[in-house]
């Protein structure tokens, strides 16, 4: 299943802020519970250059717990020119929700960061 990232973006948005339980209930129908699901996201790469650190690392969140308890792969995408540049707080920030998902989740295809 294809769904545009702007698309999803739109839907779960409410006051400029991402609501994350829209966008667990917009996810979960789409999660076959006897298989595995790989979910490919650009939407925290998207948040993070409009400037929204705290929605990319609410996604980030939800990622790690749909791994956690949907036997979901998730593969994430990032811009390397975004439209804001993020400020190493920002980067820290998402990473360290980022690399929560690797760490936790042996099942996990999240690679973990480049030393």
């Amino acid at each position: 299943v294809l769904i545009e990232a702007d698309q999803i973006l739109d839907d779960v948005m409410v006051d400029g802020t991402v609501r994350i339980d829209r966008l667990r209930s917009m996810l979960e129908p789409l999660i076959a519970p006897s298989m595995q699901t790989r979910i490919y996201g650009e939407l925290v790469s998207l948040l993070a250059g409009r400037g929204d650190v705290d929605g990319a690392v609410a996604i980030e969140r939800l990622g790690c717990d749909l791994s956690r308890t949907h036997n979901v792969l998730v593969l994430c995408g990032y811009r390397t020119e975004p439209r804001r540049p993020l400020s190493a707080e920002d980067v820290a920030r998402i990473s360290e929700a980022h690399d929560r998902v690797y760490v936790n989740n042996t099942t996990s295809a999240t690679v973990p960061p480049q030393s």
